[in-house]
């Protein structure tokens, strides 16, 4: 057999299994992504993918309380001034408001709500004939970094609107 036939076999030979190998790599167009588990992986690869600790992020909240208000309001056929009333939850010093709610306990009735840096306000105008109760809750928070919900809300624009709702009635 001639030397040359010999080597040009040999050569398509370890150039066929070199093929072979190459197909079986994978690289990343043949990966799903989210499918590789860290359990796929080597205890050092993983142990690499982790970074340094960052610094302590700030004190969140230290103090939260609930504070409520309550306020009558009268049901009178057709309206009335005594159907209107509102009611303001305040925040103790030191903390300011996050969040509050307002409910009646009537069915038939709007309200109107407001919240500042340290209270919630309500005013309802209600619409039934039963007399009933406004219930205004606060929710208070102090510590490093909590931040009011809303701006200070002014009582003499909340003192308005409740003048405004009581003219409207007479």
């Amino acid at each position: 057999m001639n030397k040359w036939v010999l080597v040009s076999a040999l050569g398509i030979a370890v150039l066929a299994a070199g093929g072979a190998g190459a197909a079986t790599l994978v690289d990343s167009g043949d990966i799903e992504n989210r499918s590789i588990k860290t359990k796929d992986l080597a205890s050092r690869t993983v142990n690499k993918l982790r970074g340094n600790e960052g610094p302590q992020g700030p004190a969140g909240i230290t103090n939260l309380e609930i504070v409520e208000a309550t306020a009558p309001y009268c049901g009178t056929p057709g309206g009335g001034a005594c159907s209107v009333a509102s009611a303001t939850a305040t925040c103790p010093e030191g903390t300011v408001a996050t969040g509050g709610s307002a409910m009646a306990s009537t069915i038939d009735a709007h309200i109107t709500t407001d919240v500042g840096s340290d209270n919630y306000f309500a005013v309802i105008d209600n619409g039934s004939d039963s007399p009933g109760d406004l219930r205004v809750r606060v929710v208070c928070a102090s510590g490093p970094g909590v931040a009011a919900a809303g701006a200070s809300a002014s009582s003499a624009n909340h003192r308005s609107l409740l003048q405004q709702l009581r003219d409207a009635k007479r």
